[in-house]
């Protein structure tokens, strides 16, 4: 699995998806699931239908996930995902996997009832301030953030031992944003990491000497900083 995890646990996941369903198992309308343990759910920015419509599916997606048991394992968000959208999610307690793509929400506290989850991916949060939450998620092995703009310290991460797979990255897109971090001294905390990737970060004490305290790191990807400079030779080895 180590060597597999060069980019990360979700390309894995998708590219096992993909050979199996030979592509997207990709729901819009509520109608189509039919007990799919894995699927894409792109409920929003539809264009087969008015907007009027699109409401009502979103309506009736929510209502499913609040009031059923699904036999759902992992499912991927890749449209705009609304609050309502995610709290209905949330109550989804066999989820193991949950991938976000973008969206407008600024409360995950609801993931704390999906004790399960193992893998979980938050994109395009940028008006979250409060991820507490994932201090209670002690079964992730794989976290990924994405244009988290408004937290600066990811201390809270230090219980969660089973983290192996943790993704800290800005907007190298549209925006070309970095993240700010107050510091990366909670990783030196965090030794059974074996993939790390803070790409589009800035490092407010500017010292990224605390990667060097991971000794099963084998995947590292960093900024384009030249506070790297000062510890680039002990960072070399994870990139010959």
């Amino acid at each position: 699995m180590n060597d597999e995890l060069k980019h990360g646990f979700w390309h894995i996941f998708d590219n096992a998806r993909n050979k199996k369903d030979n592509g997207f198992n990709c729901l819009r309308r509520v109608e189509e699931y039919k007990g799919q343990k894995n699927f894409v759910l792109a409920c929003t920015q539809r264009d087969d239908c008015t907007a009027s419509e699109q409401k009502k599916g979103v309506k009736a997606w929510c209502e499913l996930f609040k009031n059923q048991q699904l036999s759902i394992e992992k499912l991927w968000v890749t449209t705009r995902i609304t609050q309502e959208i995610l709290d209905a999610i949330c109550h989804q307690q066999t989820l193991n996997g949950l991938y976000i793509k973008w969206g407008a929400y600024n409360d995950i506290s609801g993931l704390g009832n999906i004790t399960n989850l193992e893998y979980l991916h938050l994109g395009g949060g940028t008006s979250l301030e409060n991820i507490n939450v994932l201090s209670k998620l002690d079964k992730l092995k794989s976290l990924e953030t994405i244009k988290l703009f408004n937290i600066h310290d990811y201390s809270l991460l230090t219980d969660l031992k089973n983290i192996i797979d943790l993704v800290i990255e800005g907007d190298p897109y549209s925006q070309m944003k970095k993240v700010t971090l107050k510091s990366l001294n909670f990783l030196k905390e965090m030794p059974q990491l074996v993939r790390l990737s803070l790409c589009m970060t800035k490092i407010e004490d500017h010292s990224y000497a605390p990667i060097t305290k991971l000794p099963n790191l084998k995947f590292l990807g960093l900024p384009n900083d030249r506070d790297l400079d000062k510890d680039m030779n002990k960072l070399k080895k994870y990139f010959e």
